[in-house]
């Protein structure tokens, strides 16, 4: 092998050996920290009364992410029923517009995931009655058959 070689091996072999150094320090100093942590959360565990596996070193941020706050409004089920109170039947389409109109407020990007959302909600009020595939009425009101029409 020629010098060039061989300083260039030993070069490396150096930087690995400081690097394994380094990372024992790094290694002794993190388990350090952790055992101070873990004696801290022993004694505030002792004062409260609760288990020390409870306290946590950094705890997790708690509360909505950024951009999804609940928008203080009545539900959706009763802007439906407001606006379905005329007792005709209703496409899950005229349904979601009718609702915006009235004032509800919705974080949903576009219309499309709305019009799912207020199909939801239709399907789980007890007031809502399906007549048929997209189609609802209010229960109070007399409905029609498909044989009477």
């Amino acid at each position: 092998m020629s010098s060039d070689v061989q300083n260039a091996i030993s070069s490396w072999e150096n930087k690995l050996v400081k690097a394994k150094r380094i990372a024992r320090k790094r290694d002794s100093l993190i388990k350090k920290r952790e055992e101070e942590i873990t004696s801290c959360n022993k004694e505030i565990a002792n004062l409260l009364g609760v288990k020390a596996s409870n306290l946590l070193a950094f705890p997790k941020k708690r509360g909505p992410r950024p951009g999804t706050k609940k928008i203080p409004q009545p539900p959706l089920s009763i802007f439906v029923r407001e606006v379905m109170e005329k007792g005709k039947e209703m496409q899950v389409k005229e349904v979601a517009e009718e609702v915006k109109n009235a004032g509800y407020r919705t974080m949903q990007k576009n219309l499309t995931n709305f019009r799912a959302t207020v199909g939801v909600a239709l399907k789980k009020d007890g007031e809502v009655k399906k007549i048929r595939r997209g189609y609802f009425v209010i229960k109070s009101f007399p409905v029609k058959d498909k044989e009477e029409k």
